[in-house]
Parts: C-alpha cells; structure tokens; sequence
C-alpha cells in the first residue's frame, strides 16, 4: 500500500517524465501547467462541501511544492545550457 508521500513522489516523477519527453525549452512550461492545473483542483475541492475521499489540503500542497522545486530544477538547466 502506498503511502501519501509515495504517491506525491509518484506523481511529481510521472510529471518529470512528461516533461524529459519534450524538448529542453518547454520542459517548465509543461510543469507550470500542471502547477496550475493542481492550483486549479486544490481551489475547486477547498469551495466543495464535501471533498472527495482520499483528497487533503496539505497533500495537494505538498505536491505543489515538489512541482515548483521541479519547474525550478528545469529553468536552471535551461539557463546553464544557453
């Protein structure tokens, strides 16, 4: 059984991998997006009265932080390789 933190760990890595799929300059661009997509989600299921099972605030926010270290990792590689 998975932990939360394994899931956060899965869900960041499965983002990375999207994002090493693309070419080097649009790699932060795809985090950002999903930054903004879980932003968007965490929004929506805060406004709910009754959120779905499973979901929690301090997950979701965990898992923004592992997306915006990840966006972050991108830029600088973009940085250092031009």
């Amino acid at each position: 059984m998975q932990t939360e933190a394994d899931r956060i760990t899965t869900a960041v890595q499965r983002i990375r991998e999207g994002a090493l799929r693309l070419p080097a300059g649009k790699r932060a661009g795809y985090v950002y997006e999903n930054i903004l997509r879980q932003q968007d989600q965490a929004r929506r299921f805060v406004a709910m009265r009754k959120p779905p099972a499973g979901w929690s605030l301090a997950q979701s926010e965990e898992l923004i932080r592992g997306l915006v270290e990840l966006e972050a990792e991108f830029r600088a590689a973009g940085r250092i390789a031009a």
